[in-house]
Formats: structure tokens, sequence, C-alpha cells
């Protein structure tokens, strides 16, 4: 909800702090005990429950499964140890440039849409969640029809099934119907560039991004071969440019994550204070550099074969395959996916990929940069008179508008 950021989050990782008869230790020391881990988390579209475990204690594992999916206890106890450590640690992460960049650029381009809340929370937000609301969010959203069971590893289709059947077998759908999110991404926003002063800061963050199409879009795969010649690695344009030329960062990099909507391109790096306007023309140059400058096909084959081989080796794994499927699932992708992935990137062309490439418009971006401000606000305020502070003191990520 609105008024409640991170709630998803927090119950997923609260759900398996006590489920059935079990208490959070002994939960761990069953897990320990069968040489198996579980966890969870929520993130923009989706909420995931995981498990890892040897085939000889599977039977174990989907015992604790069923009982984390079904029964969780949500023991108050458990609810403020886990409210605590959760706040303090969102704490540390607002004071830190990096993380508060993408929590700003986040609510500017996406503003009172879903995609626009900080996914984890935010300590205010963390602080006021009640088990009532923890119980309510359960039961509103963990249901069989909006559910999936991904299972990778030593099972036949045969062992798969039966397992299911013994894990979930008894859980029933709800009789009211699946709730929806409507426009997660919202409508399109006008770009804005924004300093967060935080006085101080040793580093200056940078991010800047660009709306881009949902995962199951024809022109998400050309649009990702632009972001690794803009940003993939260290023959990126953004590793080149920010630190192998001018060694204005350690390292500067771009992503383009899967979304069920439109989701963001973003580049992001941090540098010296006195340096913070440099990286942000520099950023904007070269996302404009792979907008309108022609590739040639060596760097495109390249960058296909870059894309293509972390991919490999990200579903080689039993566990990095089911995340793909479980993503797959969630953004409505095909189930065969894996496979045609790669084809897919390799059947960009110079053409295809200047087409998708239209949206790496710098006048179109939004731009955060998170730091000391008195160091490069007279610069920055010169080159674009735009520009708009806010003290992070003052800061209200919770207001959709940031108070502009």
């Amino acid at each position: 909800p609105a008024d409640r950021p991170g709630l998803a989050d927090f119950t997923a990782g609260l759900a398996t702090q006590g489920a059935g008869d079990r208490t959070a230790t002994e939960i761990a020391r069953t897990l320990e005990a069968a040489g198996a881990s579980a966890g969870g988390g929520a993130g923009r579209d989706s909420t995931t429950l995981g498990a890892s475990a040897p085939i000889a204690s599977a039977d174990v594992v989907g015992e604790i499964l069923s009982d984390v999916v079904e029964r969780p206890t949500f023991a108050q106890t458990e609810l403020e140890r886990s409210r605590t450590r959760t706040a303090n640690a969102l704490t540390v992460q607002l004071s830190q440039p990096g993380p508060l960049a993408s929590l700003v650029l986040q609510r500017l381009a996406y503003g009172d849409a879903a995609y626009g809340a900080p996914a984890s929370g935010l300590p205010a937000s963390v602080r006021q969640i009640s088990r009532e609301e923890v119980e309510a969010h359960h039961d509103r959203w963990w249901r069989p029809d909006n559910a999936a069971l991904i299972i990778t590893g030593g099972m036949t289709v045969e062992e798969g099934f039966a397992f299911a059947e013994r894990t979930l077998g008894d859980w029933v759908k709800p009789a009211d119907a699946l709730p929806q999110i409507p426009g997660r991404a919202g409508d399109p926003r006008p770009p804005r560039l924004v300093v967060v002063d935080l006085p101080g800061a040793g580093q200056a963050a940078v991010a800047a991004a660009v709306r881009g199409p949902s995962r199951s879009e024809a022109d998400f795969y050309p649009l990702a071969v632009a972001n690794a010649v803009l940003g993939g690695g260290q023959n990126g344009h953004l590793f080149q440019e920010v630190r192998a030329k001018r060694g204005l960062s350690y390292g500067a990099s771009s992503s383009l994550p899967g979304r069920a909507e439109a989701g963001l391109l973003t580049a992001t790096t941090q540098t010296k204070n006195e340096s913070a306007l440099e990286v942000v023309d520099l950023v904007l140059a070269q996302m404009e550099r792979v907008r309108t400058e022609a590739i040639a096909e060596q760097t495109l084959t390249d960058r296909e074969t870059y894309l293509t081989g972390g991919f490999s080796r990200t579903i080689e794994t039993t566990g990095g395959l089911g995340s793909f499927l479980a993503d797959a699932v969630t953004l409505g992708l095909p189930l065969d996916e894996a496979e045609r992935y790669g084809e897919r990137i390799r059947a960009t062309t110079p053409e295809s990929l200047r087409a998708a490439a239209h949206r790496l418009d710098p006048d179109q971006a939004f731009v955060v940069v998170v730091g000391d401000a008195q160091m490069f606000i007279e610069g920055m305020r010169a080159a674009h008179p735009d520009v708009v502070v806010i003290p992070a003191a003052e800061l209200d990520l919770l207001d959709p508008t940031l108070g502009l």
C-alpha cells in the first residue's frame, strides 16, 4: 500500500521466521540438519520464496515450505525483531549516496505508481508495520491462483508433480477475486534533474535513466544490446569514458532490468563531489552517442556475445535457472525463453539497435545527483538551469512528488 512501502518484502522475510508448529530457531535447525537453505523477499513485480536442498532432504524442506506458504505464524516477537533490524538497515542505506540516488530516481520516473515506491520500504514505514497488516497482506496475495511452483534439479517430471502435490496440494483458493495492481509504471513523466544535498558525503552518486519497454516487448532485446554498448562491463562506453580514460570513478555501468510494465534503463556511477557535473555530462553524452552513432558489426557481435555468455552462466546452475523461470512466469514470457534468449539477442541488427536506442534521449532522462552540493552546485546550475536541489534532511520519499 502507498503508506506502507516495503510491506510485501517484510511479509516474505517474516514468513520464514516461524510457521506451522516450528519457531524461527526450529526452522533454522531443521534446514541446517537437512543441508538446506530457504529465504524470501519481494521485488517490483512479485514475491519469491526459495529453497535449495539435496534431493534426499526434499520432503523435509517441502514440509517447511508448505507451512511457510500456508501457515506462517508471524509471531509478535519475531515481527518486532525483524522490524528493528530492517529499519536499522534502511537507515544505513539512506545515508549512502548510491542507494539514496536509486530511490529518488524511482520516484522521479514513476511518481505515485507502484514502481515509484521503495520496494524494501523506508525506516518510518517499516517501524509502523503491524502484525494485522502483515496477516492481511498474506491473506490477500498469498493464494494458489496467484502463485507458481518452480522446481529445478534432480527430479523427474513425475517426481516433481508428486512433490508439488505433497507440498501444496491442500492449498485452497479463496472465494474472492484475485486482486490486481493497475498501472504499475503509470504514465510517462517529464524529465527532471535533481540534486539531493547530503552534506559531508565523501562522494557524489550520479544516476541517469530513461523509460524503457516491459520485459515481454520485442524491442527489449535490441535495447538490451544497446544497454550493453552503453554500460555493459569494462568494454561499455561508460566504463571506458568515465573510468579508463579520465579516472573519475572506480566504475560506471548501466542496467536494464526486466519488468512487467515499463522499466528503466539506468546508468550509475560515483565520483568525487568536485567532478559531479563533469560525470553527469559524460553520462548523458554517452547516451546520446549510443542513440545516434552507427555501430560497427564487430562491436555489435561482441556485445551480443557478452550478453549471451552472461545469460548462459546465469542459468547453468539449478538456482539460477529457477530464478530465471520464476521471472519468466511473473513477466509473461514463454517458458522456452531460456532456450530462445540467445537467438533473440543475436537477431539484433545495427538497424534494430538504432531503432530501439531512440529511447536513450538525454533530453528525456531523469538525472539524480546525491552528494555534498556546495562542492558542485554552482557549476551545475550554470550548465543545467532547471536543476532542483532538495536537502537530504527534507527529502520525503513517501511523497510521490518529492515536494517538487
